[in-house]
Protein backbone atom coordinates (compact mmCIF):
# COMPACT_ATOMS: atom_id res chain seq x y z
CA UNK A 1 0.00 0.00 0.00
CA UNK A 2 1.19 3.61 -0.93
CA UNK A 3 0.54 7.59 -0.17
CA UNK A 4 0.36 9.10 -3.77
CA UNK A 5 0.62 12.87 -3.98
CA UNK A 6 -1.61 14.58 -6.65
CA UNK A 7 -2.54 18.05 -7.60
CA UNK A 8 -5.12 20.09 -9.09
CA UNK A 9 -3.80 22.66 -10.20
CA UNK A 10 -5.88 25.75 -11.69
CA UNK A 11 -4.13 28.38 -14.64
CA UNK A 12 -5.11 31.72 -13.98
CA UNK A 13 -6.47 32.30 -17.74
CA UNK A 14 -9.90 31.34 -18.78
CA UNK A 15 -11.22 30.43 -15.75
CA UNK A 16 -13.72 32.31 -13.83
CA UNK A 17 -16.56 31.03 -11.14
CA UNK A 18 -20.54 30.35 -11.98
CA UNK A 19 -21.67 33.91 -11.80
CA UNK A 20 -26.05 34.17 -11.55
CA UNK A 21 -26.22 36.08 -14.75
CA UNK A 22 -29.20 35.18 -16.78
CA UNK A 23 -29.09 35.12 -20.44
CA UNK A 24 -31.33 37.65 -20.80
CA UNK A 25 -29.01 39.84 -18.39
CA UNK A 26 -26.23 38.91 -20.47
CA UNK A 27 -28.25 39.57 -24.19
CA UNK A 28 -29.18 43.21 -22.21
CA UNK A 29 -25.56 44.77 -21.34
CA UNK A 30 -24.15 43.04 -24.53
CA UNK A 31 -26.83 45.09 -26.69
CA UNK A 32 -26.86 48.49 -24.63
CA UNK A 33 -23.17 48.49 -25.12
CA UNK A 34 -22.98 47.94 -29.14
CA UNK A 35 -26.38 50.19 -29.36
CA UNK A 36 -24.58 53.06 -27.72
CA UNK A 37 -22.21 53.41 -31.13
CA UNK A 38 -25.04 53.57 -32.85
CA UNK A 39 -26.55 56.91 -30.88
CA UNK A 40 -26.95 60.22 -32.47
CA UNK A 41 -23.81 62.77 -31.24
CA UNK A 42 -25.94 64.85 -29.76
CA UNK A 43 -27.40 62.05 -27.23
CA UNK A 44 -23.95 60.97 -26.95
CA UNK A 45 -22.61 64.58 -26.02
CA UNK A 46 -25.44 64.75 -23.45
CA UNK A 47 -24.56 61.55 -21.70
CA UNK A 48 -21.16 62.73 -21.13
CA UNK A 49 -22.15 66.13 -19.08
CA UNK A 50 -24.84 64.05 -17.48
CA UNK A 51 -23.60 63.39 -13.98
CA UNK A 52 -23.64 60.09 -12.48
CA UNK A 53 -26.79 60.00 -10.01
CA UNK A 54 -28.79 61.82 -13.63
CA UNK A 55 -26.90 58.42 -15.96
CA UNK A 56 -28.16 56.12 -12.84
CA UNK A 57 -32.32 57.42 -12.72
CA UNK A 58 -31.97 56.93 -17.20
CA UNK A 59 -30.59 53.72 -16.68
CA UNK A 60 -32.79 52.62 -13.49
CA UNK A 61 -35.53 53.64 -16.03
CA UNK A 62 -34.32 51.43 -19.20
CA UNK A 63 -31.62 53.72 -20.79
CA UNK A 64 -29.15 51.36 -21.69
CA UNK A 65 -26.97 54.20 -23.43
CA UNK A 66 -26.85 55.57 -19.51
CA UNK A 67 -25.66 52.73 -18.17
CA UNK A 68 -22.71 52.17 -20.54
CA UNK A 69 -21.73 55.54 -20.49
CA UNK A 70 -21.49 54.92 -16.28
CA UNK A 71 -19.71 52.10 -17.12
CA UNK A 72 -16.87 53.98 -19.74
CA UNK A 73 -16.70 55.98 -17.03
CA UNK A 74 -14.97 54.42 -14.45
CA UNK A 75 -13.92 50.82 -16.38
CA UNK A 76 -10.72 51.99 -16.55
CA UNK A 77 -9.71 52.56 -12.97
CA UNK A 78 -11.77 49.74 -12.13
CA UNK A 79 -9.67 47.39 -14.18
CA UNK A 80 -6.42 49.24 -12.31
CA UNK A 81 -7.85 47.97 -9.32
CA UNK A 82 -8.95 45.26 -10.20
CA UNK A 83 -5.41 44.25 -11.83
CA UNK A 84 -4.14 44.97 -8.28
CA UNK A 85 -5.71 41.89 -7.08
CA UNK A 86 -5.91 39.31 -9.70
CA UNK A 87 -2.33 39.85 -11.30
CA UNK A 88 -2.77 38.89 -14.66
CA UNK A 89 -4.51 41.10 -17.41
CA UNK A 90 -6.51 38.19 -19.31
CA UNK A 91 -8.09 37.94 -15.63
CA UNK A 92 -8.36 41.33 -15.19
CA UNK A 93 -10.51 41.42 -18.19
CA UNK A 94 -13.02 38.82 -17.13
CA UNK A 95 -13.71 40.03 -13.84
CA UNK A 96 -14.44 43.83 -15.38
CA UNK A 97 -17.11 41.89 -17.98
CA UNK A 98 -18.30 40.42 -14.78
CA UNK A 99 -18.61 43.24 -13.08
CA UNK A 100 -20.59 44.86 -15.33
CA UNK A 101 -23.17 42.18 -15.81
CA UNK A 102 -23.19 42.11 -12.08
CA UNK A 103 -23.90 45.92 -11.85
CA UNK A 104 -26.83 46.04 -14.92
CA UNK A 105 -28.48 42.95 -13.07
CA UNK A 106 -28.58 44.52 -9.28
CA UNK A 107 -28.66 48.27 -10.24
CA UNK A 108 -32.17 48.73 -9.34
CA UNK A 109 -30.50 47.51 -5.91
CA UNK A 110 -28.44 50.83 -6.30
CA UNK A 111 -29.59 52.87 -3.22
CA UNK A 112 -27.65 55.93 -3.33
CA UNK A 113 -25.67 55.76 -0.10
CA UNK A 114 -22.21 56.00 -1.76
CA UNK A 115 -21.13 57.08 -5.36
CA UNK A 116 -21.81 55.03 -8.11
CA UNK A 117 -18.08 54.63 -8.46
CA UNK A 118 -17.58 52.99 -4.88
CA UNK A 119 -20.42 51.31 -5.69
CA UNK A 120 -19.31 49.57 -9.45
CA UNK A 121 -15.53 49.31 -7.71
CA UNK A 122 -17.08 47.38 -4.55
CA UNK A 123 -18.18 44.37 -6.69
CA UNK A 124 -15.21 44.48 -8.92
CA UNK A 125 -13.44 43.71 -5.52
CA UNK A 126 -15.71 41.22 -4.33
CA UNK A 127 -15.94 39.22 -7.80
CA UNK A 128 -11.87 39.05 -7.96
CA UNK A 129 -11.65 38.15 -4.56
CA UNK A 130 -14.56 35.32 -5.55
CA UNK A 131 -12.42 34.57 -8.38
CA UNK A 132 -8.92 33.83 -6.09
CA UNK A 133 -10.97 32.12 -3.87
CA UNK A 134 -12.55 29.92 -6.30
CA UNK A 135 -8.61 29.01 -7.89
CA UNK A 136 -7.44 28.63 -4.04
CA UNK A 137 -9.81 25.74 -3.55
CA UNK A 138 -9.60 23.97 -6.97
CA UNK A 139 -5.81 23.99 -6.30
CA UNK A 140 -5.60 22.43 -3.03
CA UNK A 141 -3.62 19.50 -2.27
CA UNK A 142 -5.13 16.06 -2.24
CA UNK A 143 -3.36 12.40 -1.42
CA UNK A 144 -4.37 9.25 -1.92
CA UNK A 145 -4.46 6.18 -0.48
CA UNK A 146 -3.39 3.41 -2.69
CA UNK A 147 -3.76 -0.71 -2.36
CA UNK A 148 -1.23 -3.20 -3.80
CA UNK A 149 -3.67 -3.68 -7.16
CA UNK A 150 -3.36 0.11 -7.60
CA UNK A 151 -6.88 1.04 -6.04
CA UNK A 152 -7.66 3.97 -4.36
CA UNK A 153 -8.40 3.49 -0.55
CA UNK A 154 -8.99 6.23 0.89
CA UNK A 155 -8.68 10.44 -0.18
CA UNK A 156 -7.72 13.32 1.77
CA UNK A 157 -7.56 16.82 0.93
CA UNK A 158 -5.15 19.27 2.68
CA UNK A 159 -5.91 22.77 3.31
CA UNK A 160 -3.62 25.39 2.08
CA UNK A 161 -1.79 27.02 4.59
CA UNK A 162 -0.50 29.86 2.66
CA UNK A 163 -2.87 33.28 3.48
CA UNK A 164 -6.31 33.92 1.50
CA UNK A 165 -7.13 36.12 -1.17
CA UNK A 166 -8.81 38.43 1.77
CA UNK A 167 -5.92 38.68 3.62
CA UNK A 168 -2.92 39.02 0.86
CA UNK A 169 -5.12 42.02 -0.47
CA UNK A 170 -5.45 43.56 2.84
CA UNK A 171 -1.95 43.41 3.22
CA UNK A 172 -0.90 44.87 0.23
CA UNK A 173 -3.87 47.97 0.98
CA UNK A 174 -1.89 48.49 4.24
CA UNK A 175 1.80 48.59 2.76
CA UNK A 176 0.55 51.29 0.31
CA UNK A 177 -1.39 53.18 2.67
CA UNK A 178 1.79 53.07 5.02
CA UNK A 179 4.13 53.80 1.95
CA UNK A 180 1.76 56.83 0.80
CA UNK A 181 1.67 58.01 4.67
CA UNK A 182 5.49 58.08 4.81
CA UNK A 183 6.26 59.88 1.80
CA UNK A 184 3.68 62.64 3.22
CA UNK A 185 6.01 63.14 5.98
CA UNK A 186 7.57 66.44 6.69
CA UNK A 187 10.92 66.39 5.09
CA UNK A 188 13.01 66.66 8.36
CA UNK A 189 11.05 63.51 9.30
CA UNK A 190 11.36 61.04 6.71
CA UNK A 191 14.79 60.26 6.14
CA UNK A 192 14.69 58.75 9.65
CA UNK A 193 12.26 56.38 8.98
CA UNK A 194 13.25 55.79 5.63
CA UNK A 195 16.63 55.42 6.65
CA UNK A 196 15.67 53.19 10.63
CA UNK A 197 12.55 51.09 8.41
CA UNK A 198 13.30 50.76 4.44
CA UNK A 199 16.75 50.35 4.64
CA UNK A 200 16.05 47.98 8.52
CA UNK A 201 19.21 49.99 9.69
CA UNK A 202 19.97 50.29 13.51
CA UNK A 203 19.20 53.87 14.88
CA UNK A 204 23.27 54.52 15.31
CA UNK A 205 23.31 53.31 11.66
CA UNK A 206 20.49 55.81 10.59
CA UNK A 207 21.88 58.56 12.67
CA UNK A 208 25.40 58.45 11.13
CA UNK A 209 23.64 58.44 7.56
CA UNK A 210 21.89 61.13 8.10
CA UNK A 211 24.80 62.81 10.28
CA UNK A 212 22.67 62.96 13.45
CA UNK A 213 23.62 62.46 16.79
CA UNK A 214 21.53 59.09 17.92
CA UNK A 215 19.42 61.18 20.54
CA UNK A 216 18.21 63.27 17.52
CA UNK A 217 17.77 60.69 15.47
CA UNK A 218 15.84 59.34 18.45
CA UNK A 219 13.65 61.65 19.20
CA UNK A 220 12.76 62.76 15.39
CA UNK A 221 11.42 58.93 14.47
CA UNK A 222 9.81 59.01 17.93
CA UNK A 223 7.41 61.71 16.08
CA UNK A 224 7.62 60.49 13.10
CA UNK A 225 6.10 57.09 14.46
CA UNK A 226 3.34 59.32 16.67
CA UNK A 227 2.60 61.34 13.09
CA UNK A 228 2.40 58.30 11.22
CA UNK A 229 -0.31 56.71 13.42
CA UNK A 230 -2.18 59.84 13.77
CA UNK A 231 -2.83 60.04 10.20
CA UNK A 232 -3.06 56.23 9.56
CA UNK A 233 -5.88 56.22 12.23
CA UNK A 234 -7.73 59.20 10.55
CA UNK A 235 -7.05 57.33 7.39
CA UNK A 236 -9.16 53.79 8.36
CA UNK A 237 -11.67 55.90 10.44
CA UNK A 238 -12.71 57.42 7.15
CA UNK A 239 -13.24 54.95 5.07
CA UNK A 240 -16.36 53.60 4.92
Amino acid sequence: MGVAQSSKPVGMSGMTPQVDTSARDLYDAQSAAEAVHAAPMAEVDDLRKASDEALVTEAKGGDQHAFVELCDRYGRCVKQKIFQIVRNQDDSEDVLQETIMRAYKHLNGFRGNCSFRTWFTQIAINTALMLLRWRRIRSEMGFEVVGEEGEIIDRWEVPDPSPNPEQLYLKRQTIQMLSNAVTRLPPNFRPIVEQFHGNDLKLIEAAQALGLKEGAAKSRLLRARALLRRRLQNQVSSRP
